[in-house]
């Protein structure tokens, strides 16, 4: 008799669809775009502490 996996949690489905992601031209895209805003609210906010100062 065979016996049937288990169906994925959510995390396991999550996990999947960052892997398939890494490398695909859609994430890299997105990422840069993360990466830009980050630096811009960190560079805000050293400019706004050192103004403090």
């Amino acid at each position: 008799m065979a016996v049937q996996a288990l169906p994925k949690t959510g995390f396991e489905l999550w996990q999947d669809g960052i892997n398939k992601a890494v490398g695909g031209a859609k994430w890299n895209a997105w990422d840069c775009e993360i990466q830009v805003a980050v630096n811009e609210r960190t560079t805000a906010t050293f400019l706004v502490k050192k103004a403090a100062i």
